[in-house]
Parts: structure tokens; sequence; C-alpha cells
């Protein structure tokens, strides 16, 4: 042991050695070279600019011919996404915007990139901090099969047999190239996707785009969260042609913002050189919003109700194409995504507005209705705005009853009268409907939705009006046992399992023959109303609310942070329309007696009604309905 009393710790030098500043000492060029080596690489990876560009990669003239047939603005992409060679800045990628800007070939791009790093790599599992024998792949994931195929798996064999890299890799890694559908997952299963792309997920129905998004994340995440700075991506190309999808935005909301690399640009962004003759010369264009449809804005437009960060700066020479296809062009050379085609009422709401002209003097939704307090009732809270509604009248009251999470929408409607069409040719006429109640009803926290309320409501209103009372099977028992015990007429309507309510108040709304209460929640619903399909077969049809809204100009334009899509008010108000139309078209089949006295009711009691004895009144509408 004497031997080693004097002897020198040799750790003891470098105890006081600042490794950082050793190492902002060293140039760029050495920075590279040590980062490579602990990599465990035995080659520097080129730039990805030179990896475009260089004949001995991809710049051969049957490729790229040394970068030219790449848009700059996708070289430019890639030095954010790749500044340097070891380094990725941003895992995750989003394509969007217009077509023909070069999505797809970026994507390719990036995965023989990928490769060239992990080929750069002595043993690229161990790089990987993978165990030996584990299998190595890059997932390619189309609308079908397919076409993941031969975009991507035949698109890269074809660059392999004409690189002259590629022809000659360093280490040549076990990499297998997987292309499938949305739903295969037997193809995947064993390996460690370190690079995977989602090619026009926009095309995929949303329960597959959503699965296959997910699983594409939890795979790379889970097994190279501690890698993805250097090695692989996740990138998912999406169409401004499908506005409603919300996988996009899933995909961007699921991953961190500072690892997200968005690139979503207009036609006149990605390929500049197309637009000289315009000589800077630009028109403004409104992309649309729940109440506007996507038009050219004219010098004498009124822009004090537009949304200016919805109106855009366009080149002149396209104007053309966006005033004869507004939606169109919008999509396809702006870029931006626009959802009147899958929305119900076809992304403007326009006529809707124009009908609810009957000011809103209760609260668009009760929140503060107390469960146990039976004293603070409803029609106390709406009284006000009945004054204008003559007693006697027969009124349909529909609730679509919400008893924990839901609000319990509540409308009343009852007929208004006739109108002859404005075609010379139709002398039809056609009913018209008066909404005087529109709200909704929540509970306070921790509380159910009343039923009692509910009942006390339709029983007030019952002494001076003919009241027909309408819901939904669900949780309506007890609401109609109570209107059985006291003799009211009730009815189950649900609007769910058929289309026909939905596209009759549609019909009716679009040529303006309803009075509404203006009620911003109806309207943010009605704005985002979408027709989908269901069941095992997708046969089902129904009219349905997206899961999270996107509105901002109704009752969510001050919320922030996720905002729920419902329908509840909505499907309150087509239950109501329903009810009184279908007693409408009774009377019809009966010779329509029953409506025009109905309608000589109505105009005799706005004309004097102080002349009218009450039990003149009574009588003559006790032989209505």
């Amino acid at each position: 042991m004497n031997n080693f009393v004097d002897h020198t710790d040799p750790t003891k030098s470098l105890g006081s050695m600042n490794i950082k500043a050793q190492y902002t000492k060293l140039t760029e060029s050495e920075k590279l070279l040590v980062g490579a080596k602990l990599l465990g690489m035995d080659h520097l990876p080129c730039t990805f600019e030179q990896f475009l560009c260089d004949d001995y990669f991809l710049g051969s003239p049957q490729i790229t011919n040394q970068g030219k047939s790449i848009f700059q603005i996708w070289k430019d992409c890639g030095k954010e996404i790749y500044p340097t060679p070891i380094t990725t800045k941003t895992p995750y990628v989003s394509f969007g915007g217009c077509i023909g800007s070069g999505k797809s070939t970026m994507a390719k791009l990036m995965g023989l990139y990928t490769y060239h790093r992990l080929d750069c790599c002595v043993d690229c599992l161990r790089s990987l901090g993978l165990a030996g024998g584990v299998k190595l792949a890059f997932g390619f994931f189309h609308a079908n099969e397919q076409t993941a195929h031969k975009d991507f798996v035949q698109y890269f064999r074809g660059i392999f047999d004409v690189s002259p890299y590629f022809k000659n890799l360093y280490h040549n890694p076990a990499i297998r190239f997987i292309s499938s559908g949305p739903k295969a997952v037997g193809s995947v299963i064993g390996t460690q996707l370190i690079f995977s792309v989602l090619s026009e997920i926009g095309f995929w129905k949303p329960s597959d785009a959503m699965s296959k998004m997910s699983e594409t994340l939890i795979r790379y995440q889970s097994r190279f969260i501690a890698k993805r700075f250097t090695f692989g991506s996740v990138v998912l190309d999406s169409s401004a042609k499908d506005a409603d999808h919300s996988v996009a935005d899933k995909f961007e909301e699921a991953v961190p913002e500072d690892e997200l690399f968005l690139a979503k640009f207009s036609h006149w962004v990605a390929r500049p050189e197309l637009y000289n003759e315009s000589e800077g010369l630009t028109f403004d264009f409104y992309r649309g919003d729940s109440v506007r449809s996507p038009h050219v804005i004219e010098e004498e437009e009124d822009r004090k109700e537009l949304d200016k960060d919805r109106i855009i700066s366009c080149p002149i020479q396209v104007k053309r194409n966006f005033m004869l296809d507004p939606v169109r062009s919008l999509q396809d050379l702006a870029g931006f995504p626009y959802s009147g085609k899958e929305l119900f009422f076809n992304g403007s709401i326009s006529h809707l507005v124009n009908c609810c002209t009957i000011p809103n003097l209760c609260d668009d939704i009760i929140k503060d209705i107390d469960f146990f307090d039976l004293s603070d009732s409803l029609y106390n809270r709406i009284s006000h705005m009945l004054f204008r509604v003559p007693k006697g009248l027969t009124l349909f009251i529909h609730f679509d009853i919400g008893l924990v999470k839901d609000i319990t929408g509540i409308s009343i409607c009852h007929y208004d009268g006739e109108v002859i069409s404005k075609d010379k040719f139709d002398k039809t006429p056609y009913p018209k409907f008066r909404f005087p109640i529109i709200l909704g009803l929540s509970r306070k926290d921790g509380q159910k939705t009343s039923l009692d309320h509910l009942f006390q409501l339709v029983q007030r209103l019952s002494l001076d009006y003919d009241i027909h009372v309408s819901a939904d099977g669900f949780a309506s028992a007890g609401l109609f046992q109570s209107c059985e015990r006291a003799g009211i007429k009730y009815k189950v309507i649900s609007v769910d399992k058929t289309t026909e309510p939905y596209f009759m108040f549609k019909n009716i709304v679009n040529s303006e023959r309803a009075t509404m209460v203006y009620n911003k929640t109806l309207l943010r619903e009605c704005s985002e109303l979408k027709i989908v399909s269901n069941g095992k077969d997708g046969s089902h049809i129904k009219i349905d609310h997206p899961e999270f809204s996107s509105s901002f100009e109704f009752d969510y334009s001050d919320r922030v942070g996720e905002k729920p899509g419902t329908k509840d008010i909505a499907d309150a108000v087509v239950g109501s329309l329903w009810a009184c139309y279908e007693k409408y078209s009774e009377y019809l089949e009966e010779g329509g007696g029953g409506v025009k006295k109905q309608l000589s009711a109505i105009n005799s009691l706005y004309r004097s009604a102080r002349e009218e004895s009450g039990q003149a009144i009574q009588s003559m509408l006790e032989s209505i309905f």
C-alpha cells in the first residue's frame, strides 16, 4: 500500500476544467466533428442543401438537376428544419396550403436525408439506443396502400438506382420501407418507426386518420424521444380542401409548439416566378366566416363588419379565378381551408341571421337556476318575452334535455301565417313560423338539470296557451308523466334518427320564412353543423356538431382555450319547428281550415285585441287545432 501513498490521482488535473469553456473554443467544423463522433458516426453528414444539389447525392439531372427542380421555398424550409448536418430543430412537420407546391416531394426528400444520417452511423441501432436485431423502419401511410407504395417506396427505389451516393452507401443500414393504408396495422407491428409520413390525410376517414396519427406519434415518441433532435421525423401532409377535418389541428396540438414546423403556403409564395406579370398589384379577398361566404372585396364594400384577420391579398392576375370560383381558388391557390363543403349550411348562415330579428331580452343560456328552489321559475325569467305572443295560441315547446354535462335546449314555436312564393309561376302558399323563445338551461355546479322546473314552465304556459310538449326519448319520461297527469299533450320527437326535421328547418330558414330570437349560441351551433355518416356501414346520415368549436363570431368570441362543439339549442329549435310543421301538415290534409282559422285569429288579435271580449276570443281559439 505504501507504494501508492504519493501516487498522483490522474483525474485530479481535470477537476477544475470547464468543459463548456473548452468546447466553445472549438471552431464550428470541429464542434460538428465532435458531435458526429459522439453520435456514433464515422462520416459527417452533408447539409440538407448540399444533399439536394450535389451531383453525388441527389443533384443529378434525373433527380433534382442540381437542385433546380426543387422550389426555393423548400430549400429555405430545409435550412430551418435541419440547421446543421447533425441536428433537427423540429422533428414534427405539418404540411398544408395550396396544391402544386411540392409538399409530398419535400416529405420524400426529408426521408432520404434521414436515411443519409443513419447511414453515417457505424451502427445505427446502437446510435439510436436500440438492441441488436431490432427492425428499423420508415412508414408511409396514404389513403390506400397502392398509392403509398407507388408515391414513396417505388420513388425511394428509383433514387437508389440513380444516385451515386445511394449506390455506394457507407454502412447500408437495414431499414424497411413500409407502405399501407389507414387501417393496416400488421405491417408495422414489431418494427421501430424512425420516420413516418401520413400523406393526404384530409382524404381519409376522420376516425382512421385520428387512429393512425395517434399510433404514429406514440410509436415515435415512446422509442426515439431522446434522439428526436438528430434522427427521425413525423410528417403530416393535409389538404386545404379539408377544413372540417380536425386531424391536422390535433396533430399540431399534440406536439410541443417549439418542435413543430408548419409549412402552409399560397401558390404565389411557393411559386413566385409564375406571378411576375402581376407586377406587385394585388386585390383583397375575404376568406369567409360563419355569416359571409368567401368573396372578392370590391372598393365600394363596407369593411366594418369584416374580420380583418380573414382578409388576404392576392396577385391581380388571379382575380378572375377568385371571382368565378371563390371557394376553389381560396383552397387551391391561396391555400386556406374552407369548410362549406361538408357543413350543413354550406359555410354561410346569412339567411339564419336575417331570420333572427326578435331582440333577445333573456340570457342565451340561463346558468343559475337552483335545482332545489322552485320559486325561481323559468316562466318568470322569460315572461317579458311573451307579451307579444297573443294568448290562446297553440305553442309547440321542445326540450333537448341535458341532465349533467350538456345544457338543455328550450324552444317555443308557433304558426305565423303563410306567404306566396315570389316566383310568378308558383302560387303555392308556404307556412311561416315564429320562435318567441329560444334559450339554453344550464345548472349550478354539482347539480343536475331540474325536470321539475321544466314542467313548471309547461304548466304555467298552459294557463294562457294551448301547449304541445315534445322532447327526445332521453331523460324525458319523468317530464312526460307530469304532462300526462296534467292533461297536457306531449310527444317523443328525435331530430337525430332522421335528417328530415333538420332539412325542413334549413329549407324554411334559407327561404327566410322564420322569425326568431337572436340567440348567439344558436347561431354558433348552426354555423358548425355537419352532415356526417355513422353506423357499421356508414349508411346512417345525421346532422352533428364538431367535437371542438372553431367559432369566433358568436358566443365563443371572447373565450380562449378548448371550446366544445354543441347543438343542444339547435336541436330544440328544430324539434319545436318539426312538431308545429307536423300539425300544420295534418290540417292541410283536412282541407286547411284549421290553419286559415289560426291566421285569421292572429290577425284579429293584432288588430283589435282590446275590442274583443275575453270570452269571444277564447271561443274562437278553441275551434283552432
